[in-house]
């Protein structure tokens, strides 16, 4: 349980376009979530292997490796740290 003040679950947004990760940071930190950012799914994938996020949010359609594979990676490599 986290302490009055302390953030609470962090968050990983992940979306091509600034402007919506900047909205969604913006509405879950006035809500005391700890938001990290990421562009892209390979950008999303290297911070996701630093430090874990308690939940993620996506845009499935962006260029590069879309958000739907990316999902199955990390799940994947959740499992073997499980």
């Amino acid at each position: 349980m986290t302490e009055p003040g302390e953030p609470k679950e962090k968050i990983l947004l992940v979306d091509d376009e600034e402007a919506i990760r900047q909205i969604l940071n913006k509405g879950l930190a006035m809500r005391g979530y700890a938001c990290d950012e990421a562009e892209d799914g390979e950008q999303a994938l290297k911070k996701l292997a630093a430090e874990p996020a308690d939940l993620v949010i996506m845009d499935i359609n962006m260029p590069g490796r879309p958000g739907a594979p990316c999902c199955r990676i990390s799940l994947a490599s959740t499992r073997r740290r499980l």
